[in-house]
């Protein structure tokens, strides 16, 4: 798991053999699903704790959904950059890879449960920091998107900036019509 972490990591910095290598790399899939999944998993645990009723309200929708949408629709944004990425502007790519190293940079998004750490030792309320190490997370993982179109997919810098713009419209269509099916109107993206 370290070694996952670690290769993440390069891969925030831009790091294009370990983008190859992870993209190449038969168990990257596991991976990538797995530390897309630590963030949300773990923050709904850190978050119930704040509640006064403790872990009975890990399943209640406004515990549980809004700590898993927000992976649910980047997973749906990865998908509609790849495909928009293939069909629009002929890049070549599968879509499994692409998925693979933009999970593996969401190795970033483990620093949000830090937010609620320090709301459980009563310094900070969580929401705020939280939003931000999730926002900046969510902008550094579609800016290894644009290096992958770039690099990778051999798309032009226009088309890929086209590309990851409508990966960020996705990301944002996605939480909005998650958000209002599972959670209602008091969903929002940021809190």
């Amino acid at each position: 798991m370290i070694d996952e972490i670690k290769d993440g990591i390069k891969i925030l910095k831009f790091d294009k053999p370990m983008m190859a290598a992870v993209a190449n790399r038969p168990s990257a899939k596991k991976w990538g699903f797995i530390i897309l999944a630590v963030p949300p998993i773990l923050n709904l645990l850190l978050s119930s704790m704040l509640f006064p009723s403790g872990f009975s309200s890990l399943f209640t929708r406004f515990a549980f959904w809004p700590m898993i949408i927000p992976s649910i629709a980047m997973v749906g944004a990865i998908f509609a950059m790849s495909y928009a990425g293939e069909r629009m502007f002929d890049s070549k790519h599968g879509h499994w890879s692409f998925f693979k190293v933009l999970a593996y940079s969401s190795v970033f998004l483990w620093l949000s449960a830090a937010p609620f750490i320090l709301a459980l030792t009563g310094l900070i309320h969580p929401s705020g920091l939280f939003d931000l190490i999730w926002l900046v997370g969510i902008v550094w993982m579609f800016a290894v998107a644009y290096h992958l179109f770039l690099d990778w997919g051999k798309l032009s810098q226009q088309n890929a900036v086209i590309t990851v713009i409508i990966g960020v419209v996705c990301y944002a269509v996605f939480q909005f019509i998650l958000g209002r099916i599972l959670i209602g109107d008091y969903y929002r993206m940021f809190y």
